[in-house]
């Protein structure tokens, strides 16, 4: 599956070819519709993240919107705001944790509902 990957810490990500992800019990595969870009990815692709560096070659993305593939909780086409437990929101597919994903109403704009995540709350705090 296409993805936007980090191959070296500090370098601009590129679009690359990388496994489809295998989901584990709890978990969601999800066919993702829309992923935001904000301050944690960026943080981690330069080596500067507290929470420490990845293994290269990574699939970045921290949070993202999208369609339920395959669940054990939820079902098959349902609409989703979630977290990846270890990052890959940039790519095709990703696994989401179903016990925190969010279900979004049908007619959700998936753009929109990707933005009001970190970078939302960012954004929000910045004007506040």
């Amino acid at each position: 599956m296409r993805a936007a990957l980090v191959e070296q810490i500090g370098a601009a990500p590129v679009v690359g070819e990388t496994s489809e992800p295998q989901r584990g019990e709890g978990q969601a595969l999800v066919q993702v519709t829309a992923a935001a870009l904000n301050p944690i990815d960026i943080s981690i692709s330069l080596g500067k993240f507290y929470g420490g560096t990845p293994d290269v070659p990574y699939v970045m993305g921290r949070e993202a919107v999208g369609r339920v593939v395959e669940g054990d909780q939820l079902d098959p086409g349902t609409q989703i705001w979630f977290q990846p437990p270890v990052g890959g929101a940039f790519a095709e597919f990703a696994i989401a944790d179903e016990s925190q994903a969010i279900v979004l109403p049908e007619g959700t704009d998936h753009s929109l509902a990707a933005a009001l995540g970190i970078a939302g709350m960012t954004g929000w705090l910045a004007v506040e």
